[in-house]
């Protein structure tokens, strides 16, 4: 079942950040454009978005919010085609990030 995740209020927060994430080569077979992916801390959304093809890759262009630099983030993925969720532990928050770049953060591992 498709998770019922809303976007953040953003003006309710002080800062955010933008990336641009893309998905994992392992799980490109079943990504769709009914995909989506949620930024989290605790158990709060702090930012979702969906998907963009860009030529054989899907991306994710996901802005988080926050109030605090250096809060923990959780990134989630749910796959349509699976109906699954994939959640791991992602990144700090970091306002100053560059929205674009390689590994790490751009490119998060949510299977081994």
């Amino acid at each position: 079942m498709r998770p019922s995740w809303t976007a953040p209020n953003y003006n309710l927060f002080e800062q955010t950040m933008t990336v641009e994430v893309q998905l994992q080569e392992r799980l490109l077979p079943y990504a769709s454009a009914n995909d989506l992916m949620t930024a989290i801390v605790g158990s709060e959304v702090r930012g979702i978005s969906t998907p963009q093809q860009v030529n054989d890759q899907w991306v994710f262009p996901i802005t988080v919010a926050s109030n605090a630099a250096g809060e923990q983030l959780s990134l989630s993925y749910y796959c349509d085609k699976l109906h699954r969720i994939f959640t791991i532990n992602w990144t700090q928050f970091d306002a100053t990030v560059a929205p674009t770049g390689q590994g790490g953060i751009y490119l998060p591992k949510f299977v081994e």
